[in-house]
């Protein structure tokens, strides 16, 4: 751990999650850091992770661990795990009541010394789209954030203070959190790139998400398509908003991705012209679900000044944006379309994906009747009967 003022954006699994194991590993190892700050909602049963978190407490050092009990499948592991944390002394954080905890957050902070003058603290942040699980960071798309920013940096730390001792905080200025801000700033943004567009300004919208369901954000999706806003939706899962109806959602286009892995980033994209022009970046653990903006406390991390300048926002929005073999484009008329060559093995996959559905829907057929969890529950069995296909074809 250094004081270097930097960022870096690895895009998993195409690039090694092992450097996230080795910043938290010599974040332990460092006798300057004094304190490691850590969200956990699915990490297994077996995890270095907790290994070094473990190891952390052993030498001394701070640890506080928003772990989540209630992480769907991974109940039992979460609290044998939070067992053995505060069997060493680590502070072990539930959540909020009513609330669980989907945000995806690692915070280190560090005494340093300048050639002159009195030590000072600095903080070092990880903020993830997906789980701290390296089995599932081989297999699902995830987006990371490793900065040394103050501004942003400072803002987690109060997210993780509000999280283990409820005291209020401060406005945060680069993180929102659900439940708290996040549903009305994304309104609020979809309103600005309307007002743009009305305006006959530049407007644009780009949503990596695995779910959109809120009817509240659907709406404010709609309203500024019909304002002339260019929107690209890339969503993985259940969406309910149908594109290209004309004089409604004609300048709307909504993909999946459908590839060798599990598509699972979060990246919310906004773009608006005029005299108050500007862009923003957002790295999010939240879908456009109810259940996301209003039911669990999440993150979304503003990154725009750390990239869009310096041309890494070009990286991620080409990591949202898709346009390759693997991608379906949703039609009006609830269809589907395969965007590339449809190959043999490619027509086989597709169908195996298909029989799943039918099959999963078979055994669960109140499911086009249930809420969106359930509805959310249901796609994601979809989605893992269509890796574990590929996995075998490999």
């Amino acid at each position: 751990v250094t004081g270097v003022q930097t960022c870096a954006l690895p895009i998993y699994p195409f690039e090694s999650f092992d450097p996230v194991v080795e910043f938290l590993r010599q974040a332990v190892l460092d006798p300057d850091v004094l304190a490691i700050k850590q969200t956990i909602y699915r990490t297994g049963s077996e995890s270095i992770l907790m290994d070094l978190l473990l190891e952390a407490v052993r030498r001394g050092k701070e640890v506080t661990v928003v772990l989540e009990l209630k992480a769907r499948f991974d109940e039992e592991a979460n609290i044998n795990w939070a067992e053995r944390l505060e069997g060493v002394g680590a502070q072990v954080v539930y959540g909020m009541v009513g609330l669980k905890t989907h945000a995806k957050l690692l915070l280190v902070t560090r005494r340093e010394t300048p050639r002159r003058g009195m030590p000072v603290l600095h903080r070092y942040a990880h903020l993830s789209t997906g789980n701290y699980n390296p089995k599932t960071a081989r297999l699902y798309t995830d987006l990371g954030f490793l900065t040394a920013d103050a501004g942003l940096t400072a803002d987690v730390d109060a997210v993780f203070l509000r999280l283990s001792s409820l005291v209020p905080t401060t406005e945060l200025r680069n993180v929102l959190t659900a439940p708290n801000r996040m549903h009305r700033a994304m309104l609020e943004f979809l309103q600005r790139v309307s007002d743009a567009a009305v305006a006959g300004h530049e407007a644009r919208i780009v949503l990596k998400i695995n779910a959109l369901t809120d009817l509240d954000l659907i709406d404010s999706l709609i309203r500024a398509g019909q304002c002339g806003v260019k929107i690209d939706l890339i969503v993985r899962g259940a969406c309910m908003l149908r594109p290209g109806v004309t004089g409604h959602t004609e300048n709307i286009k909504v993909r999946s991705i459908i590839g060798r892995f599990l598509e699972h980033s979060r990246i919310f994209y906004f773009r608006w012209g005029g005299p108050k022009s500007g862009e923003c970046l957002y790295l999010s653990s939240a879908d456009w679900m109810s259940r996301n903006m209003l039911r669990r406390v999440e993150g979304a991390s503003d990154i725009s000044a750390d990239l869009i300048g310096a041309g890494g926002g070009n990286r991620s929005r080409a990591s949202a944006s898709g346009g390759g073999a693997a991608d379906w484009e949703h039609l009006e008329k609830a269809l589907h379309a395969m965007v590339g060559e449809q190959t043999p093995l490619r027509r086989k996959i597709i169908s195996e994906i298909f029989r799943a559905t039918i099959k999963l829907a078979k055994e669960n057929p109140g499911s086009l009747n249930r809420s969106e969890e359930h509805t959310s529950e249901l796609q994601s069995r979809v989605d893992i009967s269509y890796a574990v296909f590929c996995l075998k074809k490999k």
